[in-house]
């Protein structure tokens, strides 16, 4: 999971998803959650989580890793047309290293006409996925090398930002952001029976996303 709040949100995943066995946080905005049996409809309910993310393979300086796992992408889909690399606490040597090897690879699986993209600091943002039909492979740091893998699932941003932008009387810099407020709302445990009650209703974000959530 690609954090949006960091511990927070690893406490929003624990709260909301069941059968989560195993909860590791190899850096600051990532975090590994085993699942028995994998629950990734639970998962998507997470307004904490910017993407999900299936890690593949773990590279430790092995080309033939990241060629099996272009392979297996290829197979899976052989449409793509551009891949960008997300590195979380990847440094830029090791994160130029990568996205040669990664394009090569690529390359060699059959994606001949492949587009490399380049993202603001190194990091591939959720609605920019979409919105480019893009290939996001994510690596971050896992026992002295990294964890790579394609991001199999991005959060809705366009709707959270309607809902902070679209009411009446949006103000940045005193109302709570819808996305903190879902959290909020997940952290709770209301039910569809229960009433969900704001003490300090300002302009009612945390009301309209419990509302959202049939609550």
């Amino acid at each position: 999971m690609v954090l949006a709040f960091g511990m927070p949100s690893v406490l929003e995943a624990c709260a909301v998803v069941p059968g989560i066995g195993r909860v590791e946080t190899p850096c600051e905005r990532v975090c590994v959650v085993e699942t028995d049996p994998p629950v990734q409809k639970a998962l998507t309910r997470l307004a904490g989580v910017h993407k999900l993310v299936s890690p593949l393979v773990r590279f430790n300086g092995d080309s033939d890793v990241i060629d099996r796992m272009a392979q297996g992408i290829a197979d899976a889909d052989d449409s793509i047309r551009r891949f960008a690399l997300s590195g979380y606490d990847v440094p830029p040597d090791d994160y130029d290293a990568l996205v040669r090897s990664l394009l090569d690879s690529l390359r060699s699986a059959g994606f001949k006409k492949i587009r490399l993209l380049r993202p603001d600091r190194n990091e591939l943002l959720a609605e920019e996925v979409s919105k480019r039909d893009a290939l996001d492979i994510v690596a971050f740091p896992a026992e002295g090398g990294y964890d790579l893998g394609p991001t199999l699932w991005v959060a809705d941003s366009a709707s959270f930002r309607r809902r902070a932008f679209e009411r009446p009387s949006p103000d940045s810099g005193t109302s709570l952001s819808p996305r903190l407020a879902r959290l909020l709302v997940n952290l709770t445990g209301v039910t569809g029976d229960q009433v969900l009650l704001d003490p300090f209703c300002g302009s009612g974000t945390v009301l309209v996303e419990g509302l959202s959530r049939s609550r």
